[in-house]
């Protein structure tokens, strides 16, 4: 690890020398955080626009992204479109997915499969797995092309080739594309479909196949070889292959119209579902409705200063943004809301405001308008101090003493057997709050904690062993402490068991049981499990899992 950490520091060294894929890369580790560096979506953002300004091209995919999901920066999904486009147009292969991505699900453009498909086709002929993976699975399940088994098995096959090239493909993809490979080999040795078309190979390959004759349906492949004319047999064979050839058009058809009722029922199941949460809650969705036109009202009757203010700080003004979150953390010209005041101090803290910063630090540290979290606390009262804020170096000595009594507490309770304790120290090595990062004594804490029943240490557990943090990877161990987790109704680990019944990970494939334990984590409390089991159960539908 010390050797990793030294490599990070001599690519920061770089980057900050002016590189830009140095720039670039640093911006990725702390977008995603790793044991050498800690996730910062502040940094990220700072980092890829540093590479971007320079015209590196994956650094502008980078940038959009965070543009895109509102990740270190104010949300804004036009210019993150923008930015794909210009990596797009620039050959980048991963803002060709970014812009493929964009059209498939209308992202500010016009949803636009045979658009996506484009871009698509454009990116994987540069061999980007992910993208062939999409495309893969349009013929799959039929998403804006005729759904073909053949030519979808044929994409799935380019990722497992690729795979073998070299250490290019995520592991799990590639175990997600060997799994769904496998169930259509199956059902093309049942139902022998004809051969995968070459259109989206060829264009993919950057090869123009050999002009080939457009085979007929009722066609014998001895009898084309043969220039005497078949026998009366192979005339029988050729109108029983006909008959066949409509059957298939017919079941074809079918299927379509089955997939849209399915659509339809799906939506109607939903509606119900809501009905009866809203009935259920006691009409939370009529008063969810009520409390955004009273929002709306309240916006409307907002003082001028405060609606100008307002629109400052969604143009990104770190200035307005501050005002805008003193504003609602002492209800000055709107009403006192704290988590809102949270929102906006963080916008300015992160475009470099220091009093942002230290006001900022402060509801970290007392828990207003966020959950408590005293290491972050005091990473903020540190970059005000370095502005040269005495408030905020005051205010840091305070938090760095009560974060020492709160480990040392922790510490103490972790080491007399209390599970919980056990698991918030786990998470403490693991993230490097407070103490140094240390995956194998995260582990090691995690795995008390879990041997004691603690449900969100048993999910803990599990992501240890499935990502290989302080132990070896072992699917079959993951799934273990995550069914164990899962039955006591943590909806993380719900959705981590669904996932891996989904892929066969540690366990054989089971869309089954991947629905039903993505819907009990959809279900849950817990709103990030909840939307990533959302979407593992859209992509089962389309399956026919429902």
């Amino acid at each position: 690890m010390d050797i990793y950490k030294g490599m990070f520091k001599d690519l920061e060294k770089r980057a900050k020398a002016g590189d830009a894929q140095a720039q670039y890369q640093v911006g990725d580790a702390y977008l995603t955080g790793t044991f050498y560096c800690k996730q910062n979506d502040r940094k990220a953002f700072e980092w890829f626009k540093k590479a971007a300004e320079q015209g590196y091209l994956p650094a502008k995919v980078g940038l959009g992204k965070c543009y895109g999901k509102g990740i270190g920066v104010f949300q804004n999904r036009e210019r993150a479109v923008k930015l794909y486009r210009e990596a797009a147009e620039g050959g980048e292969p991963l803002g060709q997915l970014a812009l493929g991505l964009a059209y498939y699900d209308g992202l500010v453009v016009k949803k636009d499969y045979a658009e996506a498909m484009n871009w698509f086709l454009k990116a994987a002929a540069q061999r980007e797995p992910e993208t062939m993976e999409k495309i893969a699975r349009m013929y799959d399940y039929g998403i804006g092309v005729e759904r073909d088994e053949a030519t979808a098995a044929q994409w799935y096959k380019k990722i497992i080739d690729l795979s073998k090239e070299g250490p290019y493909v995520h592991p799990e993809l590639v175990q997600r594309t060997k799994t769904r490979l496998g169930l259509l080999e199956q059902s093309l040795k049942k139902s022998k479909q004809p051969e995968p078309r070459t259109d989206a190979s060829a264009k993919a390959q950057s090869v123009k196949p050999e002009p080939q004759a457009k085979p007929e349906p009722q066609a014998d492949a001895s009898a084309k070889a043969q220039s005497a004319k078949p026998e009366p047999q192979a005339d029988a064979l050729a109108k029983e292959r006909e008959e066949l050839a409509k059957m298939r058009e017919a079941l074809a058809k079918e299927r379509e119209e089955l997939a849209k009722a399915r659509e339809a029922l799906a939506g109607e199941r939903a509606a119900l579902s809501a009905q009866k949460a809203a009935e259920a809650k006691g009409g939370a969705q009529e008063r969810t409705a009520a409390s955004a036109a009273g929002i709306a009202k309240e916006r409307a009757e907002e003082p001028q200063e405060i609606k100008e203010l307002r629109k400052k700080a969604e143009q990104d003004d770190a200035e307005a943004q501050k005002w805008l979150g003193i504003a609602y953390d002492f209800g000055r010209g709107v009403k006192q809301d704290y988590a809102e005041a949270f929102r906006w101090y963080r916008y300015a803290a992160w475009n470099g405001d220091a009093e942002a910063q230290w006001r900022l630090a402060y509801f970290y540290q007392n828990g207003q308008g966020v959950e408590k979290d005293l290491p972050e606390a005091l990473v903020w009262y540190k970059r005000s101090a370095e502005k040269g804020s005495e408030t905020a170096r005051q205010l840091c000595e305070g938090a760095q003493k009560e974060l020492e009594r709160e480990m040392q507490d922790l510490q103490a309770r972790a080491a007399s057997g209390d599970a919980e304790a056990q698991c918030l120290l786990g998470i403490r090595y693991f993230n490097g709050d407070g103490v140094p990062k240390d995956d194998a004594k995260s582990f090691e804490w995690f795995k008390k904690s879990a041997e004691q029943g603690h449900a969100r240490g048993q999910n803990a557990l599990g992501f240890c062993y499935y990502n290989g943090a302080g132990v070896s990877k072992d699917y079959v161990k993951a799934v273990e402490w995550y069914k164990k987790s899962a039955e006591q109704g943590n909806a993380a680990a719900q959705n981590n068991l669904g996932i891996c019944y989904e892929n066969g990970a540690g366990v054989s494939v089971n869309y089954a049981e991947s629905v039903r334990w993505a819907k009990k984590a959809a279900a849950g409390e817990n709103k990030e499990a909840a939307k990533r089991a959302k979407e593992l159960l859209v992509g089962l539908a389309k399956l026919g899992y429902r």
